[in-house]
């Protein structure tokens, strides 16, 4: 698999949303939408390459039509498209990237194998079994639900997908509900006198890896719980708050959306640790540099953020004088730190670059590793703090 490819398997761990191109939805549209890619049918070929701002899909049955008109506008020297399939013996999946769809663990395997870079599922009550595979045998492989009715997605990706296929959404007020809908999906927060609670902002991107990841860290530290948060009522009651990388123009219109901004500067004011990751720090920040025009921001941090800035593998240094290699894909750096705020993190060979910032209570992270036992250490220490 090339390299670009292998950054958008990485991306759709992120989730998001692929939306079927035809009468009621072009291109610019979809990417209005919050979409990042489209699935092109109906031979519209010709319209998608010359508006083409996001992953470009195809269906199985429509491939050789597909790719005369690629190669014919092309050449070689293509963006590359990916390939919706339902046939794990294909050779499309040796020839082109496929999501290829899934119904149950066993075919799961079997996409392994395959070389699938992405799973799809038809079936909603099959998610959660397939999701909670993928987790428990730590694959890096991103489950999207495929559907035709927009009204289930939301609790399909409750229930563990990354993201969905949305093959009839024709207007920003239906993506508009499926936003609302993903608002209004119930938290798993654990009720407990003696222990606290460290909330993964769970409305969209790699929110399921961090809560897998923090779930073990308290469970040794047996003085706190963590649980996922779509509300505003259990955010407020997080004593440490972790926000996920994903998609930060669509993370950030759900966190402002649903108020949770307004929360979440509270408490910061009130000390309370919060974590933000990748997309998250994009979120956090206050000013809007490169790539970031129209974002929303909440004012966490006290910064000015650069987007999709860094690539490749990078030796990171940390304020303490500890170096150690990360791997970016289009991440983001600060930069025109504020009075408040401190650099962390800092690319070795770049100083300038900045990946980590400290802002009061709150830190914010180009990377995605390294400060989760930190976070729940600080949320047990904020759960005891006498008059909290």
């Amino acid at each position: 698999m090339n390299r670009k490819f292998k950054e958008f398997q990485t991306q759709c761990l992120c989730g998001g949303h692929i939306l079927t191109v035809d009468q009621s939805v072009d291109t610019p549209l979809a990417e209005q939408m919050g979409a990042v890619g489209v699935v092109t049918k109906d031979g519209k070929y010709e319209e998608i390459f010359r508006r083409l701002t996001v992953h470009p899909f195809i269906n199985e049955n429509e491939i050789d039509a597909f790719t005369a008109a690629y190669t014919a506008h092309y050449g070689d020297a293509g963006p590359g498209y990916y390939v919706l399939s339902r046939n794990p013996e294909s050779p499309l999946t040796k020839e082109h990237p496929v999501f290829l769809t899934v119904q149950n663990v066993r075919e799961v395997q079997q996409a392994i194998q395959s070389g699938a870079i992405a799973l799809l599922c038809e079936r909603h009550e099959a998610v959660r079994s397939i999701a909670s595979f993928i987790r428990v045998q730590r694959l890096s492989l991103p489950l999207f639900f495929r559907t035709n009715d927009p009204g289930v997605v939301a609790s399909a990706m409750a229930s563990g997908a990354n993201g969905s296929v949305i093959d009839t959404v024709s207007t920003l007020e239906e993506m508009d509900q499926i936003l609302d809908q993903t608002l209004n999906q119930p938290s798993t927060v654990y009720e407990s006198d003696d222990k606290a609670l460290v909330g993964v902002l769970a409305l969209q991107g790699d929110y399921l890896l961090h809560y897998a990841e923090l779930l073990n860290i308290a469970d040794k530290s047996k003085e706190a719980d963590v649980a996922l948060i779509r509300t505003p009522e259990d955010l407020r009651k997080c004593n440490g708050v972790l926000l996920p990388g994903g998609w930060s123009t669509l993370l950030g219109t759900m966190i402002v959306r649903s108020g949770m901004d307004a929360i979440l500067r509270e408490q910061k004011s009130q000390h309370v640790p919060i974590v933000a990751v990748c997309a998250s720090m994009i979120i956090a920040g206050t000013r809007p540099g490169k790539n970031c025009e129209n974002r929303p921001m909440i004012g966490l941090t006290d910064v000015t953020i650069d987007n999709n800035i860094l690539n490749y593998t990078h030796d990171v240094e940390l304020v303490t004088g500890q170096v150690f290699a990360e791997t970016f894909s289009n991440g983001p750096i600060a930069r025109d730190l504020g009075s408040g705020a401190q650099k962390y993190a800092w690319l070795k060979n770049y100083p300038d670059s900045v990946v980590s910032v400290m802002d009061g209570s709150v830190s914010s992270f180009a990377y995605h590793k390294g400060f989760q036992a930190a976070l729940v250490t600080e949320a047990i220490r904020q759960y005891r703090r006498p008059g909290k």
